[in-house]
Formats: structure tokens, C-alpha cells, sequence
């Protein structure tokens, strides 16, 4: 019995070429996507000194205060921004607890921060610019706290949220100290 081989010069070395590339491709890892990057965090501290305990369908005797505290000298980037804080008794209801007053501002000239209630619960602090040689704190004060009769007692909730602009990643917790607890009317 004779066994004999046929060449075939141009067919079987592409074909190999091809099947090694197939081959290589198939076992390559597929390439990883960089991981998800967190915005840095802008505002820490962030200091709430409440008003107290006050009763269903009335405002607190005391002014809220909250304290915002630039974490690091660059921490604001320079640009607009602007964050919400948004005030809801302790059942999450939005429309059962409000802010009361006009809100009165401390903070270094650089930002240009205005602080406006947009809703009886909402108050919008906005900025127009930053100095990024310099820790930036702001004071927020002149607001009392308000509860409907039929707000939920127990401790209010102060969330942090809205966060835009130069101020894209303002916190690291989206809910503060509580502002205030609401006890039963009487």
C-alpha cells in the first residue's frame, strides 16, 4: 500500500493562519471596562443644629442652622453649581412639614451663594463660582420649621439631593441629621 501527500502550497497555510487568529481571538479575555468612577465629595462636614421638638400644627420657636463645610481647598471646582434640600416629616410625606422665614447667608464672597426657597419645603442653594486656594464654608440660617396637624410625629427628614454643576457630587450621605422632631399636637 503507497500512501501519498498532496501539497497544496497557497491553501493550507492561510487556512491555518485564519484558524490560528479564530483560535487566538476566541481564548483572548475580552477587555474590561474601567470601573464606574463615584464623583468626588464637595460639602463635609455637614453640620445641622435642629430646632428641636415642636408640636402638630405649629412652627418651632427655634431657627434651623446648617453648616456646609468645603472639604478640601479645590474640593469645588470652579463653575456654577447648585444642590436642593428637601425637609418631609418622618413619614416622607413632602407637603406635611415646611420651612418658615427668610434664609440668611454666611460664606466667603468667591462663591456667590444665594440660598431661595423654591417650595415650602425645598430650599436651593446655588453658587456662581469657586476660589480653589481656600476651604469655603457656608452657614444657612433665619429658617424655622413648620408641622401640619396631620404631619407624622417623630424626627423630621433632611435630605440632600439635586446636586448640579461644580457641585455634582456635594455629599456623601443624601440624608443629614434630622432638623427637628414633631411630638403630638394638643
Amino acid at each position: 500500500m503507497t500512501f501519498g501527500l498532496v501539497f497544496r502550497p497557497l491553501g493550507l497555510p492561510a487556512v491555518i493562519g485564519v484558524a490560528s487568529v479564530a483560535l487566538v481571538a476566541a481564548c483572548s479575555p475580552a477587555p474590561t471596562p474601567p470601573p464606574p468612577t463615584r464623583v468626588p465629595v464637595a460639602l463635609a462636614p455637614i453640620e445641622v443644629m435642629g430646632v428641636g421638638e415642636f408640636r402638630q400644627g405649629t412652627t418651632s420657636a427655634d431657627d434651623l442652622v446648617i453648616r456646609f463645610t468645603e472639604l478640601e481647598n479645590d474640593a469645588i471646582p470652579r463653575g456654577p453649581g447648585a444642590f436642593e434640600l428637601v425637609l418631609t416629616d418622618s413619614a416622607g410625606t413632602l407637603d406635611a412639614v415646611s420651612f418658615r422665614g427668610t434664609p440668611t447667608l454666611a460664606a466667603p464672597g468667591s462663591l456667590g451663594v444665594t440660598a431661595t426657597l423654591t417650595r415650602s419645603n425645598v430650599l436651593t442653594v446655588q453658587i456662581v463660582d469657586s476660589d480653589t486656594l481656600n476651604i469655603e464654608p457656608v452657614t444657612i440660617e433665619g429658617l424655622a420649621l413648620s408641622a401640619r396637624v396631620s404631619a407624622s410625629t417623630g424626627p423630621l427628614v433632611l435630605t440632600i439631593g439635586g446636586c448640579s454643576g461644580s457641585l455634582a457630587g456635594c455629599a456623601s450621605s443624601d440624608v443629614l441629621a434630622s432638623p427637628g422632631t414633631v411630638v403630638a399636637g394638643s
